[in-house]
C-alpha cells in the first residue's frame, strides 16, 4: 500500500484543481459503491477526458495529501496490474 504518513494542515493544503477534484469525486464514489477502483490509469484517463499523465499527477498529488490511498495488485504470473485506489477521508 502506497501512502504518505504525514498530512498537511488545512493552511497548508492548496486549492485542488478540477480535474484532481473530479478523480477524487470519482474515486469517493466507487468507494462508497465498490470499496474502491481498479481501473487503469488510462481508463481513468478516458473516463474523465483527460491524459494519463494528468490523472498520474493526479493521483500522487491525493495520495501525497491524505485524500487517497493506492493499492498495488500483481497478477498471478507476477506482473503488475492496475492498482485500487480508495477515498480514505
Amino acid at each position: 500500500m502506497v501512502s504518505k504518513a504525514e498530512t498537511p494542515t488545512e493552511g497548508q493544503r492548496e486549492h485542488l484543481t478540477p480535474m484532481q477534484e473530479r478523480l477524487l469525486g470519482y474515486i469517493a464514489f466507487r468507494t462508497v459503491d465498490q470499496d474502491g477502483t481498479s481501473e487503469s490509469k488510462r481508463q481513468l484517463a478516458e473516463h474523465l477526458h483527460s491524459s494519463t499523465k494528468t490523472v498520474d499527477r493526479a493521483i500522487t498529488r491525493l495520495c501525497n495529501e491524505g485524500y487517497i490511498e493506492v493499492k498495488e495488485n500483481l497478477l498471478p504470473d507476477g506482473r503488475q496490474g492496475a492498482n485500487t485506489y480508495r477515498l480514505i477521508r
